[in-house]
């Protein structure tokens, strides 16, 4: 599942709907896409596809827009951001934008879509694409994946949990690679690179 998300102090996206879409499921052969490296890494076993919401009445991505600015998910500064968040807030602030987004589109999801394909509950991963850049690196603003513990979000009784969270910018610097990094995390892989130049982390 795909979910568009936009701040209360932004425009709505300007893209066609094919760019992400394209870059999530083209198969063509030697396509550039998330369906296809993963059909290449998985020696042909793991068909990943993924639909997107809202839908849009044209063939332009159309988003769930969110109560709050974009600085409210920031982090606080005195003078800067004197709305932004503190320690723990950023897990609320972001948990609770996930979920409203979720119920926001949960209608629109055909209930013959199989969002649990190992029965364990749980809609197998959600990518939300949010508007705008990334912020510094490892701040809410930035590429992750995580789960969504601290709200409840459903899709037709079935629980959304692990997640990527992506940045129209960087989708549309890095690409593919920013969307296979993240959905390998969802698929229980670690960081793929050394964090060090030592050949030990």
């Amino acid at each position: 599942i795909v979910i568009y998300i936009r701040f209360a102090d932004q425009n709505e996206f300007i893209i066609d709907t094919s760019v992400y879409l394209d870059m999530f499921n083209k198969n063509e052969e030697g396509y550039n896409s998330m369906f296809n490296y993963f059909q290449m890494v998985s020696y042909g076993t793991l068909f990943l596809t993924s639909t997107a919401y809202p839908v849009p009445p044209t063939n332009i991505v159309v988003s769930y827009q969110d109560e709050h600015p974009r600085n409210y998910y920031e982090p606080y500064n005195a003078v800067n951001n004197p709305d932004g968040y503190i320690g723990d807030e950023r897990t609320a602030r972001e948990h609770l934008l996930l979920k409203n987004a979720v119920e926001y589109i949960a209608d629109e999801v055909p209930e013959s879509l199989d969002l649990d394909y190992n029965n364990d509950g749980n809609v197998d991963n959600a990518v939300f694409i949010v508007k705008g850049g990334t912020g510094a690196w490892a701040d809410l603003l930035w590429p992750h994946r995580w789960s969504l513990f601290a709200e409840e979000a459903y899709i037709h009784g079935k629980r959304v949990w692990d997640f990527n969270f992506q940045l129209e910018s960087s989708l549309n610097s890095s690409g593919v690679g920013v969307l296979c990094h993240e959905m390998y995390h969802s698929l229980s892989a670690p960081d793929l690179y050394h964090y060090s130049s030592d050949g030990f982390t």
